[in-house]
């Protein structure tokens, strides 16, 4: 069963390249995304602690939106690396995953 996100509550999609790192913020009831950051917004090579930064720059945009707790939806993706350090900035962040 795929969890589906709302506007309170919204799914944060990752998708990986080679080069970039991206995650979509989705409200599933209203079929629109909210919001979206990448690894271009934070300078540097793609690497963990990249991700981890990036976590956290979007953690702190998205407690200014008033989103405090999300789906973590990694698509696929193993929980470990780039995607764990992103999931770990998105909590250092203030963000409930």
């Amino acid at each position: 069963m795929e969890t589906q996100g709302n506007s309170l509550c919204p799914r944060l999609v990752v998708f990986k390249s080679n080069v970039h790192l991206y995650l979509q913020v989705v409200d599933d009831e209203a079929g629109k995304v909210i919001g979206h950051f990448d690894s271009r917004q934070v300078k540097g090579r793609l690497s963990v602690a990249l991700a981890h930064e990036l976590g956290k720059k979007a953690a702190q945009a998205l407690v200014k939106m008033g989103i405090t707790q999300a789906h973590f939806d990694r698509a696929g993706y193993q929980y470990h690396g780039q995607v764990k350090a992103l999931a770990e900035g998105l909590r250092e962040g203030g963000v409930k995953i």
